[in-house]
């Protein structure tokens, strides 16, 4: 079952949060291939799409995915991390992307509720995410709006699941 965050801005613009499905296939490849662009990454066209094949086809992992106006603007690529000395699941924020068009709409911030909330569902303890170091806007949301926090020693943030 996937997971509906929907609201409207101000100036009417439906932005719409769910998981993705292998029907979404065609729509991810160019999101993919625009952020492995931003980490200096030649587009494959055959390796991504076995790549989102096999994560959505096994439930490896999760993709949040956004719509504005029913226009897939943004993702965020979720995977589950089990820890067997706290006995639960925690889960790894990667690949947060947002279409540059799209990015004066909170659209980061929803996806990273949507997988907060599917963290929470499920009882998960931490929620970990790699940045880079000259990712300041990244950096600042998780810092900011959902309290995650820097370990120096091993270059991640982290935040509990509340």
């Amino acid at each position: 079952m996937s997971h509906v965050d929907a609201f409207v801005r101000k100036n009417q613009t439906q932005i719409t949060i769910r998981t993705a499905t292998l029907n979404d296939m065609e729509a991810l490849l160019p999101l993919f291939h625009a952020y492995r662009k931003t980490l200096e990454r030649e587009p494959n066209e055959a390796l991504t799409r076995k790549f989102i094949q096999d994560r959505l086809q096994y439930n490896q992992t999760l993709m949040f995915v956004a719509f504005c106006d029913q226009v897939l603007c943004g993702m965020l690529h979720v995977s589950p991390i089990y820890c067997l000395r706290t006995l639960k699941t925690q889960w790894l924020l990667d690949n947060l992307y947002v279409v540059p068009e799209y990015r004066q709409y909170p659209i980061q911030v929803q996806l990273v509720k949507a997988a907060q909330h599917h963290a929470k569902q499920r009882a998960s303890d931490w929620m970990f995410s790699f940045i880079a170091r000259d990712n300041q806007s990244l950096k600042s949301l998780l810092i900011d709006q959902f309290h995650f926090l820097p370990d120096q020693d091993h270059g991640f943030y982290y935040a509990p699941v509340q």
